[in-house]
């Protein structure tokens, strides 16, 4: 256990939430194969997930994760409206975990509008309601989660869709083998200090620095959840760099002298 003052200062308990993500994998799979049993063998000449926020974080995973997999290119929708290309070869996700985001309830009626194949994830809520109304399959998440703590819910039931329907080939034993590395992690990163927990040692060293997250293209997705993580959690300014993009632009602010500011940079890195 974690000593007394961190636990203190999680009063919304999101040590155990982010704990419960292998068990947010598994669970949301199995809710997934049902729910998209409407969908299966469907070829859509593209696929765009509607969401903000940490309901569209799953969207960012699934893209990084997918995207030398899936047939069809992926697009992800932060606004009011579509894409303009979206149709009646479209499959189009709303994704929303409250079910009553505005935004992603105007997306809905544009791709009902538009003829678009359709899907929604939410835990209920406005959504709900009219994926039952207009016969939408919908995977429903379990409710009582901040949207940003249910990241492992609204991935798992954007990669169900496209396992489930047939568009990549991923089998359930690599989703086992990803949620006992999962759980492996968690038992890390929860463990006494002892001056060994790299996510305690990472959070001391920028306690009074703003954080730089830069990482490749790979674990772009990865970047931007530490960057809103930081945002949200422990309501400070955060920032996110991607690579190779940030060394046309970002790395130019490097070279003056940022007198009163003072960064903190973390370095995601991967075997690619």
């Amino acid at each position: 256990m974690l000593d007394r003052e961190l636990l203190r200062l999680d009063a919304s308990d999101m040590l155990s939430k982010v704990g419960s993500l292998p068990d947010q994998l598994r669970s949301g799979m199995d809710l997934a194969r049902e729910a998209w049993k409407p969908l299966a063998g469907l070829k859509p000449d593209n696929l765009v997930i509607a969401g903000m926020g940490g309901s569209a974080i799953g969207a960012e995973i699934l893209r990084s994760f997918a995207v030398g997999r899936l047939p069809v290119p992926i697009g992800i929708c932060r606004d009011y409206s579509l894409p303009g290309f979206v149709g009646e070869r479209s499959l189009v996700i709303c994704s929303s975990y409250s079910g009553n985001t505005r935004e992603a309830l105007s997306c809905f009626d544009k791709a009902l509008s538009a003829g678009a194949a359709l899907g929604c994830v939410c835990s209920g809520g406005e959504l709900l309601e009219r994926a039952s109304k207009h016969s939408v399959p919908y995977v429903k998440l379990p409710g009582g989660y901040p949207p940003r703590a249910a990241v492992g819910y609204s991935f798992a039931a954007l990669l169900g869709l496209v396992v489930y329907t047939g568009m990549v080939d991923y089998g359930d034993d690599e989703v086992a083998e990803c949620s006992e590395t999962l759980e492996g992690l968690c038992r890390v990163y929860s463990a006494p200090d002892g001056g060994r927990n790299a996510a305690l040692l990472i959070a001391r060293s920028l306690l009074e620095r703003i954080p730089l997250v830069y990482c490749g293209n790979c674990l772009a997705a990865v970047g931007l959840r530490w960057k809103n993580q930081f945002c949200e959690n422990s309501k400070r300014l955060a920032f996110v760099g991607i690579l190779p993009e940030m060394t046309h632009n970002d790395i130019m602010g490097w070279e003056t002298d940022h007198e009163g500011i003072e960064p903190g940079v973390v370095f995601l890195r991967s075997s690619s």
